[in-house]
């Protein structure tokens, strides 16, 4: 029980948390940058419409505005959406989304961006085994909503996607069905994954999301073989017992043909330790840099 309780959660550390409501907790904005909240929280897993959207000001200010995936006069700008964890209320997903967005305007060169956060409902429930189980039957779920969002991109637009735990779980299952719903080639996404709470064959040819890869241009892989809550991944399955992308790898890369040449990982065991935290991931300087270098498309 005290495993479970904290499995799969991505919890900061009240040391990483910024004031919610009178201090700017997005101080670090560019004024040439747009900052997005899409949230399907008000949605269930069976509905057919939209998430609502919201721009986010400097002070972390929410107003409903329309986000349009293919505008025009963004099409210069480079759109990188972030697909939190579970167990993060609305203001985490904030606060977590700030971290993501520093780490990727550190450098003042950075080209404009429409940063995005993706957030859907992972507030922790009561029960360990049901909290887990019930998000990832969401995750699952929450995949279509993305599926339909990424679809209103413009091919050829420039997209990074960056998830964790139960957001790369989203991200995968939405680009697979991608795939299924339009071809290959819709979009050609990078995309990172720290501590990826799926299963580690899903991604293998026949396996459930073995259509992702075609709308990847590259994939990032931050796993953790000593992450002690994705070492008992397996909990998540009343019936059989799969272990989690993000704590082996992938170790099938002679079967994914030339899509084995999309892909980088690292075990950051030594980087992060046995903890399942998130914001240890987004404080974490070499980890930070590594995604910053891959979403922006440097050093390659």
């Amino acid at each position: 029980v005290l495993t479970l309780a904290v499995l799969l959660t991505g919890e900061c550390p009240s040391s990483t948390v910024y004031a919610r409501s009178s201090n700017c907790c997005l101080a670090s904005m560019r004024c040439q940058d747009q900052w997005w909240l899409v949230s399907t929280r008000g949605l269930s897993c069976c509905s057919t419409a939209d998430p609502e959207t919201f721009a986010v000001d400097r002070c972390g200010r929410t107003t409903p505005s329309s986000f349009e995936p293919g505008d025009p006069d963004a099409a210069h700008m480079l759109t990188v959406v972030y697909v939190h964890g579970n167990r993060a209320n609305w203001w985490d997903a904030i606060e977590q989304g700030e971290l993501v967005y520093r780490n990727l305007t550190s450098d003042p060169s950075t080209p404009p961006l429409r940063f995005v956060v993706w957030t859907w409902p992972a507030d922790k429930i009561r029960g360990p085994l049901r909290d887990i189980r019930s998000k990832a039957y969401r995750a699952d779920c929450e995949a279509l909503y993305f599926e339909r969002f990424l679809q209103e991109f413009s091919p050829g637009s420039q997209v990074s996607l960056i998830g964790y735990s139960y957001g790369a779980r989203i991200i995968s299952g939405a680009l697979n069905e991608m795939s299924v719903q339009s071809g290959p080639g819709r979009l050609s996404a990078r995309v990172a994954f720290m501590a990826a709470a799926l299963h580690t064959h899903w991604l293998a040819p026949g396996q459930a999301h073995q259509h992702a890869w075609n709308q990847m241009e590259h994939l990032l892989l931050l796993y953790n073989s000593c992450d002690f809550a994705l070492k008992r991944y397996g909990l998540v399955e009343k019936c059989g017992r799969p272990s989690a992308l993000g704590y082996t790898g992938i170790g099938y890369l002679d079967q994914l043909g030339p899509f084995a040449d999309q892909v980088e990982q690292w075990d950051v065991c030594c980087t992060v330790g046995r903890s399942h935290d998130e914001c240890r991931y987004l404080t974490s300087p070499w980890i930070t840099e590594q995604i910053r270098m891959h979403a922006l498309g440097l050093g390659e």
